[in-house]
């Protein structure tokens, strides 16, 4: 009997441990650096020496409608990525169907509103920004909630100026118009003709809802224009909520034969149709390092991105990357992955350029599509998280580091076509942050891009 009973626990413990080992094969990316006790990583290996083949190359059309804010205005003269200018196309709206200006309406002032919701600005805090100088055009084509708008296409516009500003971009500090305080604000003054043709529009047809009335007035193109200087660093690209805040709006002031000192105002808001269209003027007058790897002039020379690599939000700029050589490290061995990170370090001498807060990677498959990485995906909480991907720039170590240890143990593990992942700047539709980085060019020595791999061999 009791040589029965240890037989049976021998048994459980063996079943036991088979399933503890199948499983740890199985799920390999599972077992983190964090999860070892120290005691237990004498068998952890380190290389930093796989090859990495990356380039640059420009951004796919990229969505910019009405589901992203904040919206983006403004041009930049960048000393690598050249110029580059944000518009913005939005619809307004009426805040009450039939809208009637009464009898003899005339004309005091229209105003457009644009409330800031922070911005890229060249040079330091200390310096003064250049001027910028916008212009408002009337759209020739009507938004729709219904449409996606893509941030490298242009609408039609009629030729007719509706109002310009020059100004000092100042998206910190509070503004005062008619006695009343906004907080940071951009106000344009619009010409008559636009207040003209609504005082023209038939009440019953033209005003009577937002479906007529925006087939009357389709839309508002308010255009940045280029700088007056070719000078570098200079310029700035300005956010604004046309979304959430109640103060993004076009108000005109007038009176008729029975009042004085009436105002109506067209709101901008989450219902507004409204995109980004952003112009890199095709790198035209950009760095001619940069113009090479792109292939701005000719064919693209990818073996640039071994020296220098290049990524710039708003549609602009990638990097393909590729581990060409990944599944050699199973030729002869099983590995479980325990770290794989990937540094990047910045290239840049002028801080003045702030790099993204962070990026973002998505995993290449079949066809030129993407997926979202493995280390997005946090086990624990069956939900996706950038915590365990990082991508975070510290500004003391001047880099980046991607952990894509789920990534590289899963193409490990598979037989899949080995096709890289695509590096992006993170919120790429919402800010104009650029970057630019070391190659992985071995004579780069400690600034080359590299990735760091923690490994145990199973035997």
């Amino acid at each position: 009997m009791k040589a029965l009973l240890i037989n049976s626990i021998r048994l459980i413990f063996v079943l036991g441990l088979a399933i503890f080992i199948n499983s740890c094969e199985s799920e390999p990316d599972l077992l983190g650096l964090n999860l070892q006790p120290e005691s237990e990583r004498l068998g952890l290996l380190y290389n930093d020496t796989s090859s990495i083949f990356a380039y640059s190359l420009i951004d796919d059309s990229l969505r910019t409608d009405n589901y992203y804010s904040p919206s983006l205005l403004g041009t930049f003269n960048d000393p690598i990525f050249g110029t580059t200018s944000a518009s913005i196309f939005t619809q307004i709206r009426l805040t009450n169907n039939n809208l009637n200006f009464g009898t003899n309406p005339v004309l005091d002032s229209v105003i457009l509103f644009l409330p800031y919701k922070g911005s890229y600005l060249a040079g330091k805090s200390f310096e003064r920004p250049y001027p910028q100088t916008i212009k408002i055009y009337e759209v020739n084509k009507k938004l729709s909630l219904d449409t996606v708008y893509y941030g490298d296409k242009e609408l039609p516009y009629l030729n007719t100026e509706l109002g310009s500003l020059t100004f000092i971009p100042n998206p910190n500090d509070s503004v005062t118009y008619n006695n009343v305080k906004f907080p940071p604000m951009l106000i344009i003054k619009l010409n008559p003709a636009i207040a003209n043709k609504l005082f023209s529009a038939n009440a019953t047809t033209d005003l009577a809802d937002n479906d007529k009335f925006t087939d009357f007035l389709k839309g508002l193109y308010i255009k940045a224009m280029p700088l007056t200087t070719s000078q570098t660093n200079k310029g700035s690209i300005l956010y604004f909520d046309l979304k959430s805040s109640a103060l993004a709006n076009m108000t005109i002031y007038y009176k008729n034969n029975d009042k004085d000192s009436l105002k109506y105002t067209f709101v901008i808001n989450e219902n507004a149709a409204k995109y980004t269209y952003f112009n890199h003027n095709n790198y035209s007058n950009a760095h001619i390092d940069l113009k090479n790897q792109l292939g701005v002039n000719g064919s693209a020379d990818t073996n640039l991105g071994f020296q220098k690599l290049y990524l710039q939000s708003m549609g602009g700029i990638k990097v393909k990357m590729k581990f060409p050589y990944l599944r050699n490290w199973i030729k002869n061995q099983k590995i479980v992955v325990n770290e794989a990170v990937l540094v990047i370090k910045n290239a840049d001498i002028d801080d003045r350029n702030t790099p993204p807060a962070l990026l973002a990677a998505l995993k290449r498959v079949a066809d030129n599509k993407t997926e979202l990485m493995p280390d997005f995906f946090d086990p624990n909480t069956n939900s996706f998280t950038s915590d365990f991907f990082d991508a975070r720039y510290n500004a003391t170590s001047r880099e980046y580091r991607i952990r894509i240890t789920r990534y590289f143990q899963k193409m490990l593990n598979s037989t899949e076509d080995n096709y890289g992942i695509f590096l992006y700047a993170d919120s790429r539709r919402t800010t104009a942050n650029r970057f630019v980085f070391y190659g992985s060019d071995k004579a780069l020595l400690g600034n080359r891009m590299k990735l760091e791999l923690r490994y145990t061999v199973i035997k």
